[in-house]
């Protein structure tokens, strides 16, 4: 009975999966936010439906920071259930944030500050059409952002608990597409550039891998 029992509590801790979505909700993404939305639903469903799994959901809204944007830099939704998610999810907006890059930095370090669980995979998918500042795009903070967190301080918050983060870079830009892989790749991922957040898709197991 004792070895059913431990037999029982691996198979618990193998099946979990932590998934966080860390989405760019200024301004510019009013033409996209609605899709992004919707990728989001869309790729958590997949995943959810790929076996007896354990899944729990996170989100996180970035914008930018005063005087460019005063409402807020990044905003948190916690770890939840499926009816949390949606409701996290229904609540995002575009607006604010100036133009060219955006907080992206500070949204990925609330997301690696979340409360993963030890042994879940780590799924961190980042959807946005701006780089973060320092990222070579003209910006009000041309050396970097004035959080004073750099791109490769992320990765290495990522990398210590093995989040793979997997980048989605919308509208064409290539400062965003090259900032997001230089983040993406080094934890595993993989960073896609498309026309639109329904542009890219995977499978569970493809995000594994």
């Amino acid at each position: 009975r004792e070895t059913k029992q431990v037999s029982e509590a691996t198979e618990d801790i193998i099946s979990q999966v932590d998934i966080c979505f860390v989405i760019d909700t200024t301004g510019s993404m009013g033409p996209y936010i609605a899709q992004a939305q919707r990728r989001a639903r869309e790729e958590a469903a997949r995943i959810a439906a790929d076996g007896e799994l354990d899944v729990r959901y996170a989100v996180v809204e970035y914008r930018d920071h005063p005087p460019q944007e005063n409402t807020f830099v990044a905003r948190v939704y916690p770890f939840g259930d499926d009816a949390a998610f949606q409701g996290a999810l229904s609540t995002l907006s575009a607006a604010g944030g100036g133009a060219g890059p955006e907080a992206v930095l500070d949204g990925l370090i609330e997301a690696a500050k979340l409360q993963w669980r030890p042994f879940a995979d780590k799924l961190c998918f980042l959807i946005g059409d701006s780089p973060p500042h320092g990222a070579g795009q003209r910006s009000q903070w041309p050396e970097g952002c004035p959080c004073r967190a750099t791109p490769n301080g992320v990765v290495e918050m990522f990398g210590a608990q093995r989040i793979k983060l997997h980048a989605i870079s919308i509208a064409g830009d290539s400062f965003t597409t090259k900032a997001f892989r230089e983040m993406a790749e080094p934890v595993g991922g993989t960073c896609t550039e498309v026309a639109s957040p329904m542009g890219a898709t995977a499978s569970y197991g493809e995000t594994l891998t």
